[in-house]
């Protein structure tokens, strides 16, 4: 897999879960039973966890991205001046 289909799958993967996330807590406002909310809020914990760390996967491999083509720039303007 290449990183832009990487980039592009956590993008969609963090938008998903986003919404899981903001409906989880919005159910978990309006859960009555406590076993209810217990469970909701483990949950959407859970995947605020996973979202945390897919987005400092993210932003990482947009860095690397950035950085290697700046290097392909340089790289490319070294062999064309010779």
């Amino acid at each position: 897999m290449t990183k832009q289909k990487l980039i592009s799958a956590l993008q969609s993967r963090l938008s998903i879960r986003g919404v899981l996330i903001k409906r989880g807590w919005s159910n978990f406002v309006s859960k009555s039973y406590l076993h209810d909310k217990r469970m909701l809020k483990i949950r959407t914990l859970k995947l605020s966890a996973e979202q945390k760390f897919d987005k400092q996967l993210l932003r990482q491999l947009i860095v690397d991205e950035r950085e290697l083509k700046e290097l392909r720039e340089i790289r490319n303007l070294m062999y064309c001046e010779y």
